[in-house]
């Protein structure tokens, strides 16, 4: 489809206001796949206000309700409680999805277009799912490892940012972190003691130290005793305190002790790259506010050595390797998956570190990328998958 006939295209993004709702909006204007014709929806509340594709401000509309057409392409970027109510509809009129929700994994093309973008090519494919924010930067190194390599085993531990909760979870942050700091500043004050050399005997002090031996610290106790925050659980996205904790599950654990997003990464990372993968996962929410982290540790069949698997993780599309590690902080903005601190153990294992924008290509810019493969736009990183 040529520029003439994608401007016919009504795009129409639901969940405009969110974190990936506005990255999409961003990444449309600044990738050039724009249609004369771009409808911001979100919930009722909403309605009324402005978002912004480049400086062409767009009035937010209620997603309730909201008329779809044949034409439209829709980027559905809202949970999976909000597609169930919206997208049904917009699928009996016609209009062509791209989900980032979990609701029609299960039976619509998974895809991640430098890996395996050649099932867009298929006519009748009215809905794209773009997968898990951290399976998509995960498939994207392990594809060329498989291929040349024959993945047997992936040992994955995520390291995943609040902004995965969507604003809520960054709001939340955001909120604990400033309650940590004016109870911290409370207690140095109050803990201020005169120096030895202002006259304080040091027995007194030695004392001091012998009677809170064995017991925890004042910041050892922020969180239980001090900041209040746990009265919060019931409404926080994370169900306990997230700043200054690393919290070590995500979702709902099921009888088999896996979580739900330990689950999706399981599942969708087979998926995508074969039912024959073994996929071991471990999720954890940290106090970051955006990007994820993932250490990955591969089991293959063929014999590899430190030379081959970085040969083969540098000629990665949409990856980079650079001679330093790159964190978190430092992936945010980023369109790329970062690779590094590379490792083979063994001939048949390989260990990697891989950190990757969660909003951008883990949710937005994947997004648009499946809409360039299916519309002809730019053109992703040529796949050698």
């Amino acid at each position: 489809m040529g520029a003439e006939e994608r401007a016919r295209v009504r795009v129409v993004v639901l969940g405009a206001t969110g974190a990936v709702g506005r990255g999409i909006l961003s990444l449309l204007h600044e990738r050039a796949f724009e249609s004369t014709r771009v409808v911001a929806l979100a919930s009722a509340r909403s309605a009324g206000d402005h978002v912004f594709m480049g400086d062409r401000a767009l009035e937010v509309r209620s997603c309730e309700g909201f008329l779809f057409e044949e034409n439209d392409l829709v980027f559905s970027a809202v949970d999976e409680q909000v597609a169930r109510r919206v997208l049904p509809d917009a699928l009996e009129r016609g209009a062509r999805i791209i989900d980032k929700s979990a609701l029609y994994r299960q039976q619509a093309p998974l895809v991640v277009p430098e890996v395996n973008g050649e099932l867009l090519q298929r006519a009748d494919t009215q809905i794209v799912c773009s997968p898990n924010c951290v399976v998509i930067p995960l498939v994207m190194a392990l594809a060329p490892l498989h291929k040349a390599l024959g993945v047997m085993r992936v040992v994955v531990s995520t390291y995943q940012s609040v902004s995965g909760a969507g604003k809520q979870g960054m709001d939340t942050l955001w909120e604990e972190m400033g309650t940590v700091m004016r109870v911290h500043a409370s207690q140095n004050s109050k803990s201020r003691q005169p120096t030895d050399s202002e006259g304080v005997n040091q027995n007194e002090t030695q004392a001091k130290m012998t009677h809170h031996k064995g017991s925890r610290s004042e910041v050892e106790n922020l969180g239980e005793q001090n900041l209040g925050i746990n009265s919060h659980k019931e409404t926080s996205p994370f169900g306990a305190q997230i700043a200054c904790n690393v919290l070590p599950r995500i979702g709902n654990v099921d009888d088999r002790g896996v979580s739900g997003e330990e689950d999706k990464i399981q599942q969708e990372t087979r998926t995508i790259l074969g039912r024959q993968i073994e996929v071991v996962a471990t999720s954890v929410r940290v106090p970051t506010l955006v990007g994820h982290g993932l250490s990955v540790v591969v089991d293959v069949s063929r014999p590899t050595s430190l030379k081959e698997a970085r040969t083969l993780l540098e000629k990665a599309p949409g990856c980079v390797m650079p001679e330093n590690p790159f964190s978190v902080m430092e992936v945010a903005g980023e369109d790329k998956v970062f690779l590094s601190r590379l490792r083979v153990p063994s001939p048949s294992t390989v260990a990697f570190w891989a950190a990757a924008d969660n909003l951008r290509k883990g949710a937005a810019l994947n997004a648009v990328q499946i809409a360039e493969a299916l519309y002809g736009s730019k053109a992703v990183d040529k796949k050698i998958w």
